[in-house]
């Protein structure tokens, strides 16, 4: 456990740093254009803060829980205290197993599965699969390796597509629930976390399991992968940040 501990903490360490890093980054390069700077300034404030509260609870001195004093000690012989070790037969050894599981110092209990909110991630996970894949068929090449519908660009040139019309109608609707009922949920869920890990251990816990994935695919895989479509397109390489499909992580961080 010590060692599983350790590792955390040099873990959560080294994603927050990058975080501050790469704050610093969208910063000192905010690109071309109001929105660009904009975006960037606003990225920039907000990893430096992730960073700043990732330490804050790793690092931060605990006050020490105040100690019980003598006085409030039960005496060992004190009258009108009698401990009692009350056996419970079992009525087989399944069961009392079962006893030893449940009463077992630090067990987890049991979590609860709610139906229905299994059911609709199911059906929204559904939506933005096929969300995706409508959008192979809707968008023009330029935009990615898919299947033309019409050319945005000179739409006399080309005809559009039959495709087109109920794509986009679909995916216009669909956007406008799917991802914000993800988050919806998520913070459903918040408050109860907040409650039974605390301040300091829920920060860490978020830190890892979303700035780590965030710093990962927009500082490294992101870029790597537009470098890699501009040496097949032949093109001159250049290294750009790219957030990519990882952007409602940010969101989820805030």
């Amino acid at each position: 456990m010590k060692r599983e501990g350790r590792s955390l903490v040099w873990l959560c360490t080294t994603i927050s740093v990058l975080l501050f890093a790469e704050g610093i980054w969208r910063l000192a390069d905010p690109g071309v254009g109001v929105d660009n700077v904009a975006s960037s300034s606003f990225q920039g404030a907000n990893f430096i803060l992730f960073c700043v509260f990732g330490l804050c609870c790793l690092y931060w001195p605990e006050k020490p829980a105040p100690s019980a004093s003598k006085d409030e000690e039960p005496a060992a012989g004190e009258k009108g205290v009698v401990g009692l070790d009350v056996e419970t037969p079992a009525a087989n050894g399944e069961g009392a197993e079962r006893c030893k599981e449940e009463d077992a110092p630090g067990a987890k209990p049991p979590k609860r599965q709610i139906t229905y909110l299994t059911n609709l991630k199911t059906f929204l996970t559904f939506i933005v699969v096929t969300h995706h894949t409508v959008g192979q068929f809707t968008r023009p090449v330029g935009a990615g390796l898919s299947t033309v519908a019409a050319n945005f660009l000179s739409p006399d040139l080309q005809p559009k597509s039959s495709f087109l019309t109920g794509g986009s109608w679909f995916q216009s609707v669909d956007q406008a629930y799917f991802m914000a009922t993800f988050f919806f949920i998520s913070a459903y869920f918040c408050p109860r976390s907040l409650d039974r890990k605390g301040f300091k251990k829920f920060v860490i816990d978020k830190i890892v399991r979303l700035g780590g994935p965030f710093v990962l695919y927009s500082a490294f895989l992101g870029p790597l992968l537009f470098l890699m479509c501009q040496a097949y397109a032949g093109q001159p390489l250049s290294y750009s940040y790219n957030t990519g499909p990882t952007w409602f992580i940010l969101w989820l961080l805030n």
